[in-house]
């Protein structure tokens, strides 16, 4: 069976949104902002276990939406004293 096209339905694909010859060093850069969000989420996190504090939903809320900017809320909290009496 010879590999004809189809008659119906007729499909045809763009090719504007395809890059022609992206350079390999713009390729990235895209992902480039989510990088740098999850790295600061991980390093908020490495921050609040080392002063010991506590992780609530709202200090979690904060690091999502702020991203690299929460590391100073962070650095500012208050950590979690144990008074054992």
């Amino acid at each position: 069976m010879p590999n004809l096209p189809l008659w119906w339905p007729h499909f045809r694909v763009s090719m504007v949104f395809l890059p022609f010859r992206a350079h390999p060093e713009f390729m990235m850069t895209a992902y480039l902002p989510a990088l740098i969000w999850s790295l600061s989420a991980f390093a908020c996190l490495f921050i609040a276990k080392r002063r010991s504090l506590k992780t609530t939903a709202v200090r979690a809320i904060l690091v999502v939406f702020l991203g690299p900017l929460a590391i100073p809320f962070v650095l500012a909290a208050k950590p979690v004293t144990s008074t054992l009496a």
